[in-house]
């Protein structure tokens, strides 16, 4: 190659290469500028600042009322289940605003108890167990007041069992006390026969997440109502931990199924949240092994893997799954990270949700695509602290 077609070349490329260094330069500046934007409402969340919880609170208002129809994922069960988990973390994430306080005036406090008893009347109507009563072949709260512990719809009762008992906390009054109890006792009941196995959310399928969330409501009934429990819930916790937690990572198995037994994101962070109602020491180990394995940061945004290891696949329960982190799980992280106190993963995590879900920013706080099932989900998980789950900080 003759000198002066060397020149040439060099010529052509460098332009090229300045400016593919520009627009890296433009993208990385452009995502700082943005994380730099919704930091502030993120501290301010993180902090308990009043304006800005309540601004949680009203953005969730918009889905008091939520059907099937709302999601469309495409499939009449997951259509049910989701929107029976919105109502779900809608509950949840008021009654956590009640029990940290200082949120809501008198007033404002009460039309939120009430709203939280219709979100029970929701949470328990034959629409909202259809998805779980097709799936097991009989009704739950059926099979729940027959003492049919062969049947414990753990995919269903858990998190009514978690709700609910948040709901007494915040609402001694509530009109779903009797059903509460009733539930909490049958739960109870079906995990004493259990040996080395977690409940089964539907037939021949076991989800420990879905277990985290039993946990969750026998750790709490047992320290706010009914002491007596404890040596049930420990049982039950102790067990859980050993068949469920992977002793080399240090976090959650989603599945017990032999062929599927995949060390993923979502399921550590969902039960990071619903042990801390349970156990914050549990919880907390957890947290620490999705911070440590699951973590990335940069440019002011945070986000968790879904996949501790490749091979994989997306599903309903994932979310969307983006250069391998997962749109699910690092929603979930939030309330890891403001339970155990990392404010700087909450900040970066609630931006990313922001760019994600497209932020609206106003007197609430919703998200363009977040629906009820995202807005309600992250409503529950940045509203959730160790004083409003537990009941104490650490």
């Amino acid at each position: 190659m003759g000198e002066n077609e060397r020149s040439d070349r060099d010529i052509r490329f460098v332009p090229r290469t300045v400016r593919f260094a520009l627009w890296l330069f433009a993208l990385a500046l452009s995502m700082k500028i943005f994380a730099v934007y919704f930091e502030g409402d993120a501290r301010d969340v993180f902090r308990g600042e009043r304006s800005a919880q309540r601004r949680l609170a009203a953005g969730a208002h918009a889905w008091t009322e939520i059907s099937p129809a709302d999601l469309a994922t495409g499939t009449a069960h997951f259509d049910g289940e989701w929107a029976f988990v919105a109502e779900v973390m809608s509950a949840l994430g008021y009654a956590q605003l009640l029990r940290e306080g200082g949120v809501f005036d008198a007033n404002e406090a009460e039309e939120i108890r009430e709203r939280l008893d219709d979100l029970g009347d929701a949470m328990i109507a034959p629409e909202a167990r259809a998805f779980d009563a097709a799936a097991w072949g009989s009704d739950p709260l059926e099979d729940m007041r027959a003492g049919q512990i062969e049947r414990p719809h753990a995919g269903y009762l858990s998190y009514l069992a978690l709700a609910l008992t948040a709901l007494r906390v915040a609402n001694p009054n509530t009109r779903h006390r009797e059903l509460q109890e009733s539930l909490i006792h049958f739960l109870i009941d079906c995990s004493r026969p259990v040996g080395g196995e977690v409940l089964p959310s539907f037939p021949n399928a076991y989800y420990p997440p879905d277990n985290a969330l039993l946990l969750g409501a026998l750790g709490l009934h047992s320290r706010e109502f009914e002491p007596a429990i404890e040596r049930d819930f420990q049982r039950a916790i102790n067990r859980f931990v050993e068949t469920s937690i992977d002793e080399d990572t240090g976090l959650l198995r989603h599945t017990l199924h032999r062929r599927r037994n995949w060390l993923r994101g979502s399921a550590s962070a969902v039960s990071v949240y619903a042990l801390a109602y349970a156990d914050l020491e549990v919880s907390r180990r957890l947290d620490d092994a999705v911070r440590e394995q699951l973590h990335h940061h940069a440019l002011g945004f945070s986000a968790i893997d879904e996949f501790h290891a490749p091979g994989g696949r997306m599903d309903f329960n994932s979310g969307p799954v983006i250069f391998g982190w997962g749109v699910s799980a690092s929603g979930f992280s939030l309330a890891g990270a403001r339970i155990h106190g990392d404010e700087e993963r909450f900040v970066g995590l609630s931006v990313l949700a922001a760019a994600v879900g497209g932020a609206r920013r106003g007197h609430t706080q919703q998200y363009a695509l977040g629906g009820p099932l995202g807005d309600t989900l992250l409503f529950a998980m940045r509203t959730a602290t160790a004083r409003s789950t537990f009941g104490e900080a650490e």
